[in-house]
């Protein structure tokens, strides 16, 4: 098992030096802040997808309507890091039907979002991960006020 694992090498992007002595912090959805794909089971979207390890076909939240996008507030963080060095989202997906379906996940600070790389769907489970190195609203270094009031989600794309 790894715990706050982390690994740059020097060249390319920021962050590509030694960032000290650092941990990973995850966040969960803890509130639906706007939905519109459908529950497998329950009254909550969010509460489908708030689990650290994924649950497979235990529970979820699907679509099949292009454009679709579900949004989640995450819990509010336990203390206020010195800095920030990214803020990554991490979803998994796969499709229940007829293909070809592509989704893709989003962040969204204040009214700007940043979404990920679209992720082709097949009827196995896929993994997708963006990494914000800046807050997409401000452009500027993450602090814990502007983590806290992220949003994210899926996006059905095709």
């Amino acid at each position: 098992f790894w715990d706050d694992f982390y690994m740059f090498n020097d060249t390319g992007a920021i962050p590509n030096t030694w960032q000290g002595d650092v941990r990973a912090v995850q966040q969960m959805p803890t509130s639906d802040a706007s939905v519109t794909w459908s529950r497998s089971t329950g009254a909550t979207n969010f509460g489908l997808v708030d689990e650290a390890r994924e649950n497979g076909d235990t529970d979820y939240v699907l679509t099949s309507t292009i454009n679709n996008v579900d949004q989640y507030g995450v819990g509010a963080l336990a203390t206020t890091p010195l800095a920030i060095i990214t803020v990554q989202t991490k979803m998994i997906a796969r499709m229940d039907d007829a293909g070809p379906h592509t989704v893709k996940s989003r962040l969204t600070s204040g009214a700007t979002t940043a979404d990920s790389s679209d992720l082709s769907l097949t009827t196995s489970y896929k993994w997708i991960w963006q990494n914000n190195l800046t807050d997409p609203n401000t452009a500027a270094a993450w602090i814990g006020s502007g983590v806290n009031a992220v949003t994210i989600g899926p996006v059905d794309v095709l």
